[in-house]
């Protein structure tokens, strides 16, 4: 029995092949993004093959996907600037990306199961559709504004106790109140951006594996810190983690929330405060966990390999 994996080489791809390897499975790695692209590929009538031997896997893990919205790093790497270039090397990216997507969702249709499905991995990242699920499902989460209206950015900071921002897609750190209100008018209507109450309590990291919580892990960042992933100490991998155990109403509630994003695996952010509220942050198609898993001993890998595989 065979497991692929789509990813690079990472701390997360071969953690799921040395367990498979434990538990009996063969895997085998396949490794999409740009500059790694070292495969030879074909897809025959028959089914893929990859450096000429035939894969017809069971289950499929996708740790990460061909981007196509690389372009700068895409410019970066053409010596001369050339838009030809240029254009040549990201034509190349984005015919990666259709292949891959367009084997998947077949593997997919004939029923092998892939964590995550692509589809279903890149409608889940959209924030705003995140947020609608939770709203929808009148589950707890922040109160939320997404403007780029710089009136209604500072009414509604204004009316909150406290708030942070961050970006619609991700990637920058979130920011507080204090920066928020200090910028100009051009800043605030550059791009629409995630606008929330603040909640003070602790960071607790879920892991959803389809009906089930398998990990939920209080992150122990210092006091005052809006965003974790700037701590220091959490950059150098000397965080500490507790087990946190979850209400049964809010552990139906992540089950909910995922299952309503299509992810049959995901990783989900909650602020607990001092009172006991729970509330729900947003939900990661490929979270980051191997810390957690290897500092407190959930067996967060070999649960979704033997999820997958059944």
């Amino acid at each position: 029995m065979t497991l692929l994996i789509l990813g690079g080489e990472t701390p997360h791809t071969k953690s799921y092949r040395n367990i498979s390897k434990r538990l009996g499975y063969g895997s085998v790695l396949l490794a999409p993004q740009f500059g790694t692209f070292r495969q030879s590929l074909s897809w025959k009538q028959d089914g893929l093959y990859i450096a000429g031997k035939r894969i017809e896997p069971e289950a499929v893990i996708v740790r990460g996907l061909v981007r196509t919205d690389d372009a700068p790093n895409f410019f970066s790497q053409v010596s001369d600037a050339n838009f030809g270039n240029w254009m040549q090397s990201f034509c190349a990216q984005r015919n990666r990306y259709d292949a891959f997507l367009g084997w998947f969702l077949s593997l997919e249709a004939r029923g092998v199961p892939v964590l995550n499905p692509p589809q279903k991995s890149l409608l889940s990242r959209r924030k705003p559709f995140q947020l609608d699920i939770l709203k929808r499902l009148d589950i707890d989460h922040p109160t939320t504004l997404i403007s780029n209206h710089p009136q209604d950015i500072r009414e509604f900071c204004e009316a909150q106790h406290d708030c942070i921002a961050k970006p619609v897609g991700g990637g920058a750190l979130t920011i507080g109140r204090d920066e928020i209100l200090q910028a100009n008018d051009k800043t605030l209507s550059a791009t629409p951006s995630i606008f929330q109450e603040r909640i003070y309590g602790d960071d607790i990291r879920v892991m959803v594996l389809g009906e089930r919580v398998i990990s939920a892990a209080k992150i122990n960042v210092p006091g005052g810190i809006i965003d974790f992933r700037g701590d220091d100490a959490y950059a150098k991998g000397q965080i500490t983690y507790e087990d946190a155990p979850l209400p049964a109403h809010i552990e139906a509630d992540c089950i909910r929330f995922a299952k309503a994003a299509g992810l049959p695996f995901g990783g989900i952010d909650i602020k607990r405060t001092a009172d006991g509220r729970h509330a729900i942050l947003e939900i990661n198609s490929c979270p980051m966990y191997l810390d957690v898993e290897r500092k407190l001993g959930h067996p967060i890998t070999e649960e979704v390999i033997r999820f997958a595989m059944r």
